[in-house]
């Protein structure tokens, strides 16, 4: 399915906070916790000093190209406090507490085009989050975020060869190093096709500290136009680069596929755990599915296409063995980790559905290491970068797909910390 148009790109710089007027005592201050080191981690406002009963108004902003804003309004509670991650906002672009929200629903002031919206990407780049505390309209407190640029960490190369086209994306400050080799991820995206998407997922695998390469396996150049007969062999000679590389433990690379995707992310683990040790598969299926519109056969292998579920359809997992011949994925013979996501308002296809019947499958047969991430009003782009703006209108829609990225964002990192020998 078609990744989020999210505002701009997925590499974002959150390290080296620094902030002013924050100090507790009996005058109003906003203060701010939290891992600060990277991006991907929350951060936590709070606002002391208050009256009790006094209503504020808590405003972010970041000055770029455009002008980005947000703002919510809370009253103190009985200490003089309002902590964002708990209180109720009485108005707010987000549709309960959320400590974070002041971050990812930052907008434009300024009317602008989609085009101008997306090419000032300074949560990329270095910059400055200005928070302030309003009472009756006069600021009360103040605190500045500097934000570092996480750029500068990532290195990202084509790779095409061997009939791969890939990048090559891996943390600046890694050396490989082939007495402690370390783990390594398959990035590729659904049913947009192409690379782009894939990249930016590869570029955020690399700055949690993993080298990643990310493919293409349709609507690339010399590739199939459309998500159909798509050889898996596309994916095997990917492992094969990527096992290859110096300072990467060739048992421990994992598949990471969004959305259609992940059904192949699960495929690939489950049926080649000899090169797959684990799978990141969020939004995507239990099996495989048909290429879109026709139902015809979107993959192959040795030239046969495989067993297919049509699109929507729900398939009862048995308690036993899948049949030879299923499409269903036996996600017990996986040997790893296991990440599953999903938003219950995903318009695009049954994610949830899929999800949950991976996961009854691993908890039956297999418990105890997968992690399943879902959001009841979430929507199918679960996996964006946690903080970042993505335009979301219905507030309750945007708060939920928000708690899933930070959910699995950790889930993530967890299953890339425990795939480490």
């Amino acid at each position: 399915m078609h990744r989020s148009r999210a505002v701009g790109a997925a590499v974002v710089a959150l390290a080296g906070l620094v902030l002013a007027g924050c100090t507790p005592g009996t005058e109003p201050a906003i203060l701010v916790e939290g891992a600060t080191e990277r991006f991907l981690d929350p951060v936590h406002l709070t606002v002391t000093g208050l009256p009790p009963g006094e209503r504020v108004e808590v405003r972010s902003e970041v000055r770029s190209a455009l002008t980005w804003r947000s703002s919510a309004t809370y009253t103190a509670d009985d200490d003089g406090r309002v902590e964002l991650d708990t209180t109720e906002p009485e108005e707010a672009p987000f549709d309960g507490p959320d400590g974070t929200g002041l971050f990812w629903t930052l907008s434009p002031v300024e009317p602008a085009d989609d085009d101008a919206v997306r090419s000032d990407a300074w949560f990329a780049r270095e910059h400055t989050v200005h928070l302030t505390a309003h009472v009756d309209g006069e600021v009360v407190a103040s605190a500045d975020l500097h934000r570092d640029d996480a750029l500068s960490q990532v290195r990202v190369e084509p790779v095409e060869q061997d009939g791969i086209v890939g990048r090559w994306a891996v943390p600046t400050a890694w050396t490989p190093d082939p007495a402690a080799p370390v783990p390594a991820v398959l990035v590729f995206g659904g049913s947009e096709g192409g690379i782009a998407s894939a990249q930016e997922d590869a570029a955020l695998t690399a700055y949690r500290g993993y080298p990643a390469l990310a493919i293409s396996y349709f609507a690339s150049p010399g590739q199939p136009a459309t998500l159909d007969e798509v050889p898996v062999e596309t994916f095997l000679h990917a492992l094969d680069w990527l096992r290859a590389q110096p300072g990467v433990d060739p048992e421990r690379v994992l598949a990471y596929g969004t959305s259609r995707g992940g059904e192949m992310a699960l495929w690939l683990a489950a049926h080649r755990p000899d090169l797959v040790h684990g799978a990141i598969a969020p939004v995507g299926a239990h099996a495989l599915v048909c290429s879109p519109d026709t139902c015809g056969t979107a993959w192959t292998l040795g030239g046969e296409p495989l067993p297919r579920l049509r699109a929507g359809a729900v398939s009862d997992y048995p308690p036993g063995d899948v049949p030879a011949g299923s499409p269903l994925v036996p996600v017990e013979d996986i040997r790893g980790p296991v990440v599953l996501a999903c938003g219950g308002q995903d318009a695009l296809w049954s994610s949830c559905t899929y999800a949950v019947h991976a996961s009854t499958r691993l908890d039956d047969l297999r418990p105890g290491d997968h992690a399943l991430v879902s959001e009841a009003d979430a929507d199918h782009y679960v996996t964006g970068a946690p903080l970042v703006p993505h335009g979301l209108a219905d507030p309750r829609t945007a708060q939920a797909t928000h708690r899933a990225r930070v959910a699995f964002s950790a889930a993530l990192d967890d299953a890339l910390r425990r795939s480490v020998r």
